[in-house]
């Protein structure tokens, strides 16, 4: 289409100006250095490299975690209507405790020795 926004020159005012780049702003050098901002496991290797440096241990244990929350994300994910339905027969069960439940308000009652 004429109107597509990707596409240079097929804007709606024509061309874009000469001094528009699709270049990325340069990094900040020390997000170079110390990459633990980042994903874990790129920061592991980055370290492994030389290119930057860390403590490995943390980030060992960080990837480690982000990669078992990813795939237990992927799970629920994949499996959403039975997350729903367990987690509604949970909440229902306990909502049976709670309407079971008596309130004692008598103080004699509540007295421990």
């Amino acid at each position: 289409m004429a109107s597509d926004r990707g596409v240079p020159g097929s804007g709606v005012f024509g061309d874009l100006p000469p001094s528009y780049t699709r270049s990325q702003p340069p990094a900040h050098p020390d997000l170079q250095r110390r990459p633990s901002y980042c994903h874990a496991a790129f920061a592991l290797k980055q370290i492994s490299k030389g290119k930057a440096v860390g403590q490995k241990a943390p980030l060992w244990i960080r990837a480690r975690f982000q990669a078992l929350l990813f795939s237990l994300g992927c799970h629920i994910q994949s499996h959403c209507g039975k997350v729903l339905f367990i987690g509604l027969l949970v909440f229902g069960a306990l909502s049976v405790g709670l309407r079971v439940a008596a309130i004692e308000t008598n103080i004699e009652q509540l007295w421990v020795e």
